[in-house]
């Protein structure tokens, strides 16, 4: 439990305060329930002992005023729960989610995103949820306890002695089990997770399956994973009945006593009935917070499993980023660059200088690592080639290559990645717009008509994998995107594959008009640019 706290530590202390003021109404809620027990049992025994009905009034009365000021401070301390909940379970998502960000594109790629997506927001919540809860729970039921245990020890020494003689037989119970718990908890996290995740890809391959036809057989994948779920959700109840049958046992025998036991003191009158009443609801009030105690132990099994998925993320190597920020790019160089992919090699001993006022293409044969080199002058993938890559004369590991790609680098993807937004938040990216330019560009591209087209133009929002906009239409404003931060290298991925002649004949024009300030590398595997370049570099298809 420790380890959960201490993990969610740096979360919990920046709502201090809330969570302060969350456990004392939780206090003060806790304390009107126990106030209950003894009014009840103290009620009976004014009714067996007195015929003054204007006191009745008086007990209802304040009953009311309890009740009511019970419910406004139980809808303060929810209101508060629901904020610390919902907040907390945020930011550590969003921190792991940064983390995400930082880890290798070689690890990213091979991952099921919407596991990760299910597996990170729900261990997040879990562990804030946990972390709120006991906090809360331990201070309430501390006090419960206690005032509990003084209460039926002003009552009766012996009863309260039973209830210490059954701590002992719950941490033996809960010893035998909670490895057990654990197992079957993570296994069970996991197959959830793992789930989702077949169940996302059933909406994101609707046009492949449509293609081949494989309804059906993707809806198997989807039913196996359901049925590990399943019986992985069997062994977890199994388990965790077990434990709480165990738990039922113990507290069944501890009751079966209270009544042999304080029913034979009514009985011989050294209890009144409101006193067994109040003794009765308060051993009850006693072994529920003993309860909660040992069953935290479930809990902590529980949340550990969050814990451990959580951390196995946060440990994983992220991408390496140097110190040294640059304000400008004079030149690039690749040395004897060399790069496989699980064990089969793209490219070997490749070496090229780029220089600024110089437009390259780099052409050749699909699969011939066009990309890859692309990648890898970007810093997507540093120490994950052999050879060496330097900027201005600098190794990129000591390059903050972060802020270069943010500042510096003006990138148009092979397959153009438009978030669901606005078409303007695909061009900006959250940068401050400048309309002269941006109308520039729609001109030299020809998206007048189709903006013009739109009843709210730039404001338009691109549909989910922007299934609204035509290729043409995705890749011009992928162009845009690139051409619009002024970035020192323009790199363009296959830029003409879905554009108009006419589109793809005033960019290369305007390539020339900026080529001056700037070195721009095209990746093509068609000759479309070779009459405005420098330097063309034809890459062969690796053969070993």
């Amino acid at each position: 439990m420790i380890k959960i706290i201490l993990f969610c530590k740096p979360y919990l202390r920046k709502h201090t305060v809330a969570l302060s003021s969350y456990i004392l109404l939780c206090i003060v809620v806790g304390l009107f329930s126990l106030i209950k027990p003894y009014i009840t049992g103290s009620f009976l025994d004014y009714l067996t002992g007195s015929d003054r009905c204007y006191s009745l009034v008086h007990y209802c009365i304040f009953f009311f005023f309890t009740m009511i000021l019970s419910i406004f401070v139980g809808y303060a301390s929810n209101r508060l729960y629901v904020y610390l909940q919902t907040k907390l379970g945020f930011e550590l998502n969003c921190s792991v989610i940064t983390h995400v960000h930082k880890l290798r594109l070689s690890y990213l790629d091979k991952q099921d995103t919407a596991y990760l997506n299910q597996r990170i927001n729900n261990d997040s919540n879990a562990l804030m949820t946990f972390c709120i809860s006991v906090v809360q729970n331990v201070v309430i039921q501390s006090v419960t306890l206690f005032v509990s245990v003084v209460v039926i020890f002003s009552f009766d020494a012996l009863i309260a002695t039973v209830f210490f003689v059954l701590i002992p037989i719950y941490f033996v119970v809960y010893s035998l089990l909670k490895k057990h718990i654990f197992s079957a908890s993570f296994l069970l996290k996991e197959q959830q997770a793992n789930f989702f995740g077949k169940l996302y890809e059933q909406f994101t391959h609707i046009k492949l399956l449509k293609i081949h036809s494989i309804s059906s057989e993707f809806l198997t994948r989807l039913y196996d994973s359901f049925n590990k779920l399943l019986k992985c959700a069997y062994n977890y109840q199994n388990t965790t009945y077990l434990f709480s049958g165990l738990d039922s046992v113990v507290v069944g025998i501890a009751q079966m006593f209270l009544f042999l036991y304080g029913g034979s003191l009514v009985l011989l009158g050294k209890l009144s009935i409101g006193q067994f009443t109040i003794i009765s609801n308060y051993f009850g009030i006693m072994l529920g917070s003993a309860r909660y105690f040992f069953s935290l132990g479930k809990t902590v099994q529980d949340n550990m499993v969050s814990l451990k998925r959580l951390e196995e993320i946060e440990f994983l190597e992220q991408s390496p980023i140097g110190e040294t920020r640059l304000d400008h790019i004079d030149d690039i160089s690749i040395t004897d660059y060399s790069k496989s992919y699980e064990g089969n090699n793209i490219i070997s001993s490749f070496s090229i200088k780029f220089t600024k006022g110089n437009i390259y293409t780099i052409s050749g044969p699909n699969g011939s690592g066009k990309t890859t080199i692309v990648n890898s002058i970007l810093g997507l993938d540093i120490g994950e080639y052999s050879g060496k890559i330097r900027i201005n004369g600098l190794p990129l590991e000591k390059i903050d290559m972060q802020n270069a790609r943010k500042h510096l680098f003006g990138v148009v993807e092979q397959e153009p990645m438009l978030f669901e937004d606005t078409i303007s938040y695909n061009i900006w990216l959250g940068r401050v717009s400048e309309g002269k330019k941006l109308n520039d560009y729609i001109d030299m591209l020809g998206l007048q008509s189709f903006l013009s087209n739109l009843s709210n133009g730039l404001q338009t929002r691109i549909g989910e994998n922007a299934a609204n906009l035509s290729g043409g239409e995705k890749q011009k404003i992928s162009i845009i995107r690139a051409l619009i931060k002024d970035p020192e290298v323009v790199i363009l991925d296959e830029p003409t594959s879905a554009l108009d002649r006419e589109s793809a004949e005033k960019l290369k024009i305007h390539l020339q008009s900026i080529k001056n300030q700037k070195t721009i590398i095209i990746v093509s595997h068609d000759t479309t640019f070779h009459d405005i370049s420098d330097t063309v570099v034809f890459l062969p298809r690796f053969v070993e």
